[in-house]
């Protein structure tokens, strides 16, 4: 029996260009799935991450500033892939904008 969905996972430190994806560790998991899109693109062209079974983190490095994406993760077990979880959105920030700095977004 192929592992249950898992709960959508969260986000934290967003940056122009990366941020921190965390979940629940699955029971069995011998890896996970993290699947990202940036909007507008499909589901079907989600790039995807394997990360190891003993993991319940993994930072992001190569997103582009002011930015929308989309995150889903599936874990996987010895029976197959479970059901992907519900869609995360983050949205990233405005390159070169810091709180010293004043930002313009056009």
């Amino acid at each position: 029996m192929a592992p249950p969905r898992m709960a959508r996972p969260e986000a934290t430190n967003p940056t122009e260009f990366s941020v921190d994806i965390k979940w629940q560790k699955v029971d069995g998991a011998t890896s996970y799935k993290l699947y990202r899109r940036k909007i507008p693109d499909t589901w079907e062209t989600a790039k995807v991450t394997t990360i190891g079974g003993s993991e319940t983190k993994v930072t992001l490095e190569d997103l582009e500033p002011t930015s929308t994406y989309q995150f889903r993760i599936a874990a996987v077990t010895s029976e197959g892939e479970g059901a992907q979880s519900e869609d995360l959105t983050i949205d990233t920030a405005v390159a070169n904008c810091t709180p010293k700095k004043k930002c313009v977004i056009s």
